[in-house]
């Protein structure tokens, strides 16, 4: 079973029903109201149930349900609060008024078949009125684009999970752990990579680390503290 750790911000095992509400568009009066949010469900996927809210300052939330099998006791959920790059923030921001906050129907309606990937909502909340927009794969470019970006974070936070569980109790594995993170970050693939610095900064500092190992762990680091 996967540890808890603390990225940034103290780690709460807690999941709660998010619950959404249809209304009109809101507008908010100021650039520091308003929160973007993106859920992903999909059985098949680990984990198979993820949130991620933005609010328009940066303070974010992600949270997390491992994949568990129908015959199988379901893992501990997973919390992380940190705080978005600005990059990070606009770009969510950015992409919910273009999509006009997520009013209206975003998913594919053709006729030809399309690969199940998940119910993938977007959701945009301000002043208490909430509008969104639930998806499997969307024909409008600008939706695709930003579910990709969540989705790419939630990859980041949980290598993130999985390399402090290895730094615990599978020395052997964290340099498998590092090396799919620096794949994904030389890809441009790993958003929110600033969350990592102290899981990091303990691969640094642990007596044991290999070169090559410690070398990923720095060149991880100068992205994470690069991140814009």
């Amino acid at each position: 079973m996967l540890q808890r750790f603390t990225l940034i911000a103290a780690a709460v095992l807690a999941l709660s029903p998010f619950a959404f509400s249809q209304a009109d568009e809101p507008q908010p009066k100021s650039p520091n109201t308003g929160q973007v949010s993106f859920e992903l469900n999909w059985k098949a996927a680990d984990p198979q149930w993820f949130l991620i809210t933005v609010d328009a300052t940066g303070r974010a939330t992600y949270q997390s349900q491992p994949h568990t099998e129908a015959d199988q006791t379901p893992a501990d959920p997973f919390e992380l609060k940190f705080m978005a790059t600005e990059k990070i923030r606009s770009e969510i921001f950015d992409r919910a008024r273009e999509l006009n906050y997520f009013q209206g129907n975003l998913d594919y309606m053709g006729k030809e078949r399309i690969a199940r990937t998940g119910d993938k909502t977007l959701s945009y909340t301000a002043e208490g009125k909430t509008t969104k927009a639930t998806f499997n794969w969307s024909p409008n470019p600008k939706a695709e684009d930003l579910a990709s970006l969540f989705q790419q974070m939630s990859n980041c936070f949980e290598l993130g999970r999985k390399l402090d569980y290895a730094l615990r109790f599978d020395k052997l594995g964290v340099d498998e752990r590092l090396k799919q993170l620096e794949s994904l970050e030389r890809r441009g693939y790993l958003p929110g990579v600033q969350v990592l610095v102290p899981i990091l900064e303990r691969v640094l500092n642990d007596p044991n680390t290999m070169n090559i190992t410690r070398q990923r762990a720095n060149y991880l680091l100068y992205a994470a503290k690069n991140e814009k």
